[in-house]
């Protein structure tokens, strides 16, 4: 589908249900390339318009970054458990199906694993430069379906677990600025901490995607240049 030219937070989470419903579909073992197509077309095109919304000197991500210029935040581990119900509550009020919403807290509560709760902050240009890979991760994987290519499901599986990591940011860039509103401190720092921790989840979705794509590709091409065993001839009698 042709990319739109922005699309703002709002729009970026109502679609959010159906594109992971579609990239759900696009992981099962009999979905043809046109269902993977289709799917990460969708999200090509949404993370495009994403990308060219927050890119601006006056975008959201702009303004709270300078809002939260100096604000360098953690979450003890005792405070970790609200956390993960903050963003469970969050994910659903944005129609997001409880199962999307399991896999986003496991990718969160991951970040206790890494040691990734401390110095968190929001970095406009960091999260631009991971949103940016996370589109063209999507696009060029729709380029290969295009060619009739389907790709594998662990690839499928990364895009989209990235796709329901920047449903999880945008969902927390929606609400700070009503948090800064309503004078609740501790809704922003929260807010902060999850597009921190998402940013660093990203990055890792980022890598593996690239190396699998890279597999992927490799093998398509093989199969494109493999050489057709010509039928049998037969021998005129």
């Amino acid at each position: 589908m042709p990319p739109a030219d922005k699309v703002d937070l709002k729009q970026m989470t109502e679609q959010l249900p159906d594109l992971l419903n579609k990239i759900e579909k696009a992981m099962q073992k009999n979905a043809t390339a046109e269902e993977q197509a289709a799917a990460f077309g969708l999200g090509c095109s949404l993370l495009t318009g994403f990308v060219n919304y927050l890119d601006q000197p006056d975008s959201p991500l702009s303004v709270l970054e300078k809002e939260t210029s100096g604000f360098t935040v953690g979450v003890p581990k005792d405070a970790f458990k609200k956390f993960l119900k903050q963003e469970t509550d969050l994910l659903k009020g944005i129609k997001v199906r409880s199962k999307h919403v399991d896999r986003a807290i496991e990718i969160l509560a991951d970040a206790e694993k890494d040691g990734g709760l401390e110095n968190l902050r929001i970095n406009a240009k960091a999260l631009i430069d991971a949103l940016t890979q996370v589109r063209d991760i999507l696009c060029v994987i729709e380029v290969e379906n295009r060619k009739g290519h389907k790709i594998s499901l662990e690839l499928a599986e990364v895009g989209y677990d990235m796709v329901l990591t920047v449903g999880a940011v945008a969902g927390d860039m929606l609400v700070i600025p009503f948090a800064f509103g309503a004078g609740n401190p501790g809704g922003v720092l929260l807010g902060i901490v999850s597009i921190g921790v998402s940013l660093k989840a990203l990055w890792k979705f980022i890598a593996k995607g690239k190396e699998l794509y890279q597999r992927d590709r490799g093998a398509n091409t093989r199969a494109d240049i493999k050489p057709k065993t010509p039928p049998p001839r037969v021998k005129k009698k």
